[in-house]
């Protein structure tokens, strides 16, 4: 069954608008008249959109259903695949270096003591943990 009539079977005061578009009375508010938005892509992507404020996920969750049940299909294959080119070894190897010298300046600042360069490398340490973040969360 495609995604959007899984949806509109729990609606109350479903009303089609046009080819693939629905209005239908929120779940998540006490709605006197319809304020809920649906409209399936091509793609068979469900787009939801409550004109009261409430957000996707609650009017799912008012109805008993989940973001995921919304995609026959894994949303991952929309996407292009990402290719980071670092090992979780390597990466963190990476923050344990970077933390290493992140502590060392602290230090030095402690004692009143840091150089330009010193905190040259501070900054370069954040930033290539950032880096290091980011492509630890993309896998």
């Amino acid at each position: 069954m495609r995604p959007a009539y899984l949806l509109l079977a729990k609606l109350v005061g479903v009303k089609a608008t046009g080819k693939g578009r629905w209005m239908a009375c929120c779940p998540a508010h006490a709605d006197a008249s319809p304020s809920l938005s649906l409209r399936e892509m091509e793609d068979g992507r469900l787009l939801i959109h409550d004109f009261g404020g409430c957000e996707a996920h609650e009017v799912l969750a008012a109805v008993g259903m989940s973001v995921g049940e919304l995609f026959a299909d894994r949303i991952g294959h929309f996407l292009p695949p990402i290719r980071a080119g670092f090992t979780a070894d390597e990466l963190l190897i990476s923050i344990q270096h970077e933390t290493s010298v992140a502590l060392e300046i602290i230090e030095a600042a402690q004692e009143s003591y840091l150089t330009l360069e010193a905190l040259r490398r501070l900054r370069s340490a954040v930033s290539r943990i950032g880096k290091a973040r980011s492509l630890a969360y993309r896998r």
